[in-house]
């Protein structure tokens, strides 16, 4: 195991980790817009 600190994790696979978030970000979208349209009201934060 590599002796790093976060920081150098971070910095080494800042690329990797912003498409994980925004991938992340877009599962979490697409469930709530399912979930609004499933409902059937309108959403609240529009």
């Amino acid at each position: 195991m590599a002796n790093k600190n976060w920081s150098d994790i971070i910095k080494d696979h800042k690329t990797l980790l912003i498409i994980v978030i925004v991938v992340f970000f877009l599962i979490e979208i697409e469930i709530f817009a399912v979930a609004v349209m499933k409902s059937g009201r309108q959403p609240i934060l529009i």
